[in-house]
Protein backbone atom coordinates (compact mmCIF):
# COMPACT_ATOMS: atom_id res chain seq x y z
CA UNK A 1 0.00 0.00 0.00
CA UNK A 2 1.08 3.45 -1.02
CA UNK A 3 1.41 6.57 1.18
CA UNK A 4 -1.09 9.39 -0.61
CA UNK A 5 0.73 12.24 0.62
CA UNK A 6 2.43 14.48 -1.73
CA UNK A 7 5.95 14.39 -1.29
CA UNK A 8 7.93 16.15 1.49
CA UNK A 9 4.86 15.88 3.87
CA UNK A 10 5.61 13.62 7.37
CA UNK A 11 4.08 10.59 8.20
CA UNK A 12 3.63 10.90 12.09
CA UNK A 13 1.65 8.55 14.48
CA UNK A 14 -2.02 10.00 14.74
CA UNK A 15 -1.87 11.82 11.62
CA UNK A 16 -4.75 11.02 9.29
CA UNK A 17 -6.67 9.38 11.92
CA UNK A 18 -9.94 10.68 13.05
CA UNK A 19 -10.29 12.39 16.32
CA UNK A 20 -12.93 11.46 19.00
CA UNK A 21 -16.21 13.05 18.38
CA UNK A 22 -16.30 16.81 18.91
CA UNK A 23 -12.39 17.19 19.81
CA UNK A 24 -10.41 17.64 16.82
CA UNK A 25 -6.44 16.31 16.86
CA UNK A 26 -4.10 19.11 16.91
CA UNK A 27 0.04 18.51 16.45
CA UNK A 28 1.62 21.48 17.75
CA UNK A 29 5.10 21.00 16.00
CA UNK A 30 8.14 21.27 18.78
CA UNK A 31 11.00 21.21 15.86
CA UNK A 32 12.86 19.71 12.80
CA UNK A 33 16.00 19.56 11.62
CA UNK A 34 17.64 17.78 8.50
CA UNK A 35 20.26 15.19 9.26
CA UNK A 36 22.25 12.82 7.55
CA UNK A 37 21.07 9.48 8.47
CA UNK A 38 22.20 6.02 7.43
CA UNK A 39 20.69 2.35 8.72
CA UNK A 40 17.48 1.81 10.72
CA UNK A 41 16.23 5.46 10.97
CA UNK A 42 12.71 4.01 10.51
CA UNK A 43 13.12 1.87 13.51
CA UNK A 44 14.70 4.79 15.49
CA UNK A 45 11.32 6.60 14.98
CA UNK A 46 9.33 3.63 15.87
CA UNK A 47 11.23 3.27 19.34
CA UNK A 48 10.76 6.86 20.35
CA UNK A 49 6.99 6.92 19.25
CA UNK A 50 6.48 4.24 21.34
CA UNK A 51 8.30 5.08 24.23
CA UNK A 52 7.56 8.63 24.40
CA UNK A 53 3.68 8.83 23.58
CA UNK A 54 2.62 8.94 27.49
CA UNK A 55 4.54 12.31 27.34
CA UNK A 56 2.53 13.34 24.40
CA UNK A 57 5.42 13.52 21.77
CA UNK A 58 5.32 11.88 18.25
CA UNK A 59 8.36 11.70 15.77
CA UNK A 60 7.90 12.41 12.04
CA UNK A 61 10.79 11.67 9.55
CA UNK A 62 10.83 12.24 6.23
CA UNK A 63 13.08 11.57 3.86
CA UNK A 64 14.19 14.86 1.75
CA UNK A 65 17.17 13.85 -0.43
CA UNK A 66 19.57 10.82 -0.94
CA UNK A 67 20.57 9.93 2.90
CA UNK A 68 19.19 13.12 4.24
CA UNK A 69 16.09 13.01 6.30
CA UNK A 70 14.05 15.62 7.94
CA UNK A 71 12.93 14.76 11.74
CA UNK A 72 10.08 16.58 13.28
CA UNK A 73 8.95 16.53 16.39
CA UNK A 74 4.97 17.04 17.60
CA UNK A 75 3.23 17.32 20.61
CA UNK A 76 0.03 16.12 20.01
Amino acid sequence: MGDARPPGQEAAAGQGRAAPAGRPQQLQVIGSESLALQGDVHRLVTFLNQCLKDEGLIFGLTRVDDGRYRLTVYRG
